[in-house]
């Protein structure tokens, strides 16, 4: 199991960070992606491993990858653009 936390953007945008760390098997995590002006922060388990600065900023989308010799459940998927409706 490759023990990091990654965030990346297609092609177009160049934008990545990887940050290893030891991830606990056998037991659920909380993951938690911000967007906030520029800024986007990446936690696990309420712990803040990756923020960058986004160039390119607008509206987007978001989604799960995993390896594809991992086994992984992912539940009460949230996203919420924040925008007031």
């Amino acid at each position: 199991m490759a023990e990091n936390i990654s965030f990346d953007r297609d092609p177009m945008g160049s934008l990545s960070a990887d940050h290893r760390r030891p991830v606990a098997k056998n037991r659920w995590h909380t993951l938690k992606v911000e967007f906030a002006g520029r800024s986007i922060g990446v936690a696990m388990d309420s712990k803040v491993y990756i923020v960058k600065d986004d160039h390119i900023g607008g509206a987007g989308a978001v989604g799960m990858w995993t390896k594809a010799n991992s086994v992984t459940v992912f539940d009460d998927f949230i996203y919420n653009s924040g925008a007031k409706r």
